[in-house]
């Protein structure tokens, strides 16, 4: 049994990703949880990457080790990361629908819909790895390109959720394939003419000075991050500039933020699944005084004292859960 059809057993049992590493059985994450698909030793990665990775592609593997990439069934994409480790080839498959994702489907609050009403600045998707960052901010994409004639610009590493045209023009622009870096397709992204820019990670101080550029200057910016909530995604972002700079970035920050989505998955009761749990943080006047101020610590006290939509803490949405279906 080959890499291909055992992704396609994957499909059929839900799995949200396959590890397969050569010399060792292939196991399948489903509902959270890791499991064995098969008690058989799997071999026979490096034959299957040289016949389906581009020649730059195998390259970029076998001079670095690591690479991202993305993989086409007919019915289904899917995200590859491969690398090698004690020698051996490994790849952790992770499938992609189509990005015609709704807000409903994810169990998502509607009042994210209000933070893409703006036709400028920032929006930040933020969680662990693996809590549904890319699929949330793949729902808004989708979102826009229902209502909005706008032109989508995204820049992904690699692309993951395919989108095409229904009101919006859509550019997806992978890195390593289309341009050489998230910094290199972000400094040209602006002469492309975008109403929206979507960036798959904001990875370093570069990236965020071009993204928040990009959003005082009348471009809306989608972007992801890796941190657990609101205030640590706010101090995440103060710490990539020095002492100097930060005054500076928090009034930037102020007036370009339009909120801040974290996420979790967590187990749902009866252990059919998982469902997000989401800390809103809206940028309302009183948080764009203390972010000018950087008083982070009265923000945890606004969202905490908040009883609207706007400002919803991981406490406040796991108590709605609880009240809920879960």
């Amino acid at each position: 049994m080959d890499v291909t059809q055992i992704l396609d057993d994957a499909l059929k049992v839900g799995a949200s990703d396959v590890f397969f590493t050569d010399g060792q059985i292939v196991q399948m994450r489903i509902d959270g949880k890791v499991k064995t698909f098969s008690e058989s030793r799997f071999d026979g990665l490096a034959d299957w990457l040289q016949d389906h990775l581009s020649e730059d592609q195998w390259t970029t593997l076998v001079q670095h080790g690591d690479l991202d990439a993305g993989f086409a069934l007919e019915s289904m994409r899917f995200r590859l990361n491969v690398a090698r480790t004690q020698g051996k080839f490994s790849i952790v498959a992770r499938p992609l629908p189509l990005g015609q994702i709704e807000y409903t489907d994810l169990g998502l609050p509607d009042t994210i819909r209000g933070l893409l009403t703006h036709r400028s600045g920032i929006v930040l998707v933020t969680g662990a790895t693996g809590s549904g960052k890319s699929t949330t901010l793949s729902a808004m994409v989708h979102d826009l390109n229902q209502h909005k004639p706008y032109h989508i610009v995204t820049i992904e590493d690699p692309i993951e959720y395919v989108h095409h045209p229904i009101q919006s023009k859509i550019t997806q622009r992978e890195v390593g394939a289309d341009t050489a870096s998230f910094v290199e397709g972000l400094r040209r992204v602006v002469r492309q003419s975008p109403d929206v820019i979507m960036i798959g990670e904001m990875r370093d101080k570069e990236s965020i000075q071009v993204a928040m550029s990009a959003a005082l200057t009348g471009h809306l910016v989608l972007a992801t991050l890796h941190t657990i909530d609101a205030t640590q995604t706010l101090q995440r972002l103060m710490s990539y500039f020095p002492e100097h700079a930060r005054a500076q970035v928090a009034v930037d920050l102020s007036l370009s933020l339009r909120g801040i989505v974290s996420q979790r998955l967590l187990p749902k009761r009866d252990g059919s699944g998982r469902v997000v749990s989401v800390e809103m943080l809206t940028n309302t006047p009183a948080v764009a005084q203390l972010l000018r101020e950087r008083d982070f610590s009265s923000l945890e006290d606004l969202l905490r004292a908040s009883r609207t939509q706007e400002l919803v803490t991981f406490n406040q949405s796991l108590l709605n859960l609880v009240h809920t279906e879960v």
